[in-house]
């Protein structure tokens, strides 16, 4: 396969990509930043818990 024809081939493939709007774009970061927001304070709770957990069964 001769380089001008895989460069042609890939500009074909390219064209038929259905790539996602602005607005999907954006609503898929606030998603992905809510997630985010979402898990860490989750993380943060159970990690608080744990550690009072084993602070008070080693009486510290």
């Amino acid at each position: 396969m001769k380089i001008a024809e895989f460069a042609r081939e890939v500009k074909l493939e390219t064209m038929k990509i259905l790539w996602p709007t602005r607005k999907e774009s954006l609503m898929t970061c606030v998603m992905v930043l809510f997630i985010t927001a979402i898990s860490g304070v989750f993380f943060l709770l159970v990690d608080s818990a744990i550690y009072k957990i084993i602070q008070f069964i080693l009486g510290i």
